[in-house]
């Protein structure tokens, strides 16, 4: 009679915990805003808390065969961390996150994409501005080869 109880018991705990884990992770990010850019042929230019914001990549259009690099300046106040998510679309290509420095006024960083043997690939890239527990994230498409 007792094993039951204590198996219920765990299993409603369980689900509490994930049920918890869930809203609180959700609760310190902003849904992610989608910015019309064509990221891969020239500079985008959007509005974020932190003033007006110029993101490149270069070269462009990218490559998979070459290095990267990201770019962003913030026209106001900066955030404490900028970092990028990049994920292909359609095909999962592993994890393949960078962090962003701050110096003479830019965030900047080198980064690759994963080699896809289909051709063409399309990317997701994520732009996360962090501050204390708020994330602001931007997201960019892009084919490359």
């Amino acid at each position: 009679m007792r094993q039951p109880l204590v198996v219920a018991g765990s299993v409603i705990a369980l689900a509490l915990l994930v049920g918890f884990a869930l809203y609180f992770t959700s609760a310190n990010q902003s849904a992610a805003v989608t910015v019309a850019c064509p990221v891969a042929q020239q500079v985008c230019e959007f509005s974020t808390p932190y003033g007006e914001a110029r993101f490149e990549l270069t070269p462009q259009p990218p490559s998979s065969k070459a290095p990267i690099a990201f770019e962003l300046r913030l026209s106001a106040e900066q955030p404490q961390r900028v970092w990028i998510d990049l994920q292909g679309k359609e095909m999962y290509m592993g994890v393949n996150q960078t962090n962003l420095k701050f110096e003479s006024g830019s965030w900047s960083a080198p980064g690759t994409l994963g080699v896809c043997t289909t051709g063409t690939m399309r990317w997701v890239l994520a732009l996360i501005l962090e501050r204390g527990d708020e994330q602001q994230i931007y997201n960019f498409e892009f084919d490359a080869r």
